[in-house]
């Protein structure tokens, strides 16, 4: 984890990337405080070692709760990751008359949160682990790149309404080309530059804009 802040695993600003809303889940009502100590605890030992890593004895013993406690909430490991992972979803609404500030605002985000945040390490851990874990990889999909995809093509068809994008680009493969300029830094090894997200529009808008 790094300092004060810390951006959560779809690229926001979290404070320190911990949950901090209350979990509704099944069943009675119960100790909210006690739910966010055990949900904080599972993302934090799954981004450290992956969904083996985060045991159930394992977060009962970070979050400083009993087993029994973890188990009264969640029948297995599996079903508190997944509990975990939906907790990180957030508001990815842009609300600026720009387009290309939006997009460029939305770019820098999910940079920084690939390359000097959590995003980069859950995107590795959910891949990695596809075939043992599907679910992780379906829920990380549901919960944060379908999301952020729409929030991208909805500000691109914006842009088409508006005339600054030409009527014949293929709005799919540049949407695509925002998580890839990411996912080629996060393999190249190279740490988020604030500069990055400017430049990378400018060739962006050179090859879509009008």
């Amino acid at each position: 984890m790094r300092g004060s802040t810390e951006l959560g695993i779809w690229g926001e600003d979290r404070g320190m990337g911990r949950i901090t809303k209350g979990y509704a889940g099944p069943g009675r009502p119960r100790d909210s405080a006690i739910d966010l100590r055990i949900l904080n605890a599972a993302i934090e030992l799954f981004l450290e070692g992956g969904a083996k890593h985060a045991s159930m004895e394992g977060v009962a013993k970070r979050a400083g709760v009993g087993k029994v406690t973890v188990y009264r909430r969640w029948a297995n490991r599996r079903e508190l990751l997944v509990a975990a992972i939906r907790t990180q979803t957030e508001d990815m609404s842009v609300r600026g008359r720009d387009v290309r500030k939006n997009l460029e605002a939305i770019l820098s985000q999910m940079a920084e949160g690939m390359l000097d945040g959590n995003a980069g390490v859950a995107f590795a851990r959910v891949l990695s682990e596809k075939d043992s874990e599907p679910e992780l990889l379906s829920i990380y999909r549901e919960c944060g790149v379908w999301p952020r995809r729409k929030q991208i093509r909805d500000q691109l068809r914006k842009g088409r309404h508006e005339g600054l994008i030409r009527k014949d680009a293929d709005l799919d493969v540049m949407v695509d080309m925002f998580f890839g300029v990411c996912i080629a830094r996060l393999e190249a090894g190279v740490g988020y530059d604030g500069r990055f997200a400017a430049e990378a529009m400018d060739v962006f808008w050179r090859g879509a804009g009008r």
